[in-house]
């Protein structure tokens, strides 16, 4: 029963890898209602937002720019990118 329950729970993990980083991050217990009613779509997307601003304040460190952020005011996309082309490269940097 123990190895059954191991081999569950791995993988569950290995399916779902963000999954326990979500648990983690907001203290949730596995198969809790509120996990149950969690989103594996919403929880990517949560994740990847959290990529998102790393990258963009890492290259922000990177060129010694002093970085204002606001939350929720939607400024942290600006700062020095003053060109089109910028812009552009910006987007479209792979991840």
């Amino acid at each position: 029963m123990k190895n059954r329950i191991r081999q569950e729970v791995a993988a569950w993990n290995n399916r779902f890898p963000l999954d326990r980083w979500w648990r983690k991050k907001y203290n949730i217990s596995y198969l809790s209602p509120a996990h149950r009613e969690s989103s594996f779509y919403c929880q990517y997307q949560e994740y990847y937002e959290d990529v998102v601003y790393k990258e963009h304040f890492d290259k922000q460190k990177d060129k010694d720019e002093e970085i204002d952020y606001k939350p929720m005011s939607g400024n942290w996309w600006k700062g020095s990118v003053s060109s089109d082309k910028q812009i552009d490269d910006w987007f479209n940097t792979p991840i």
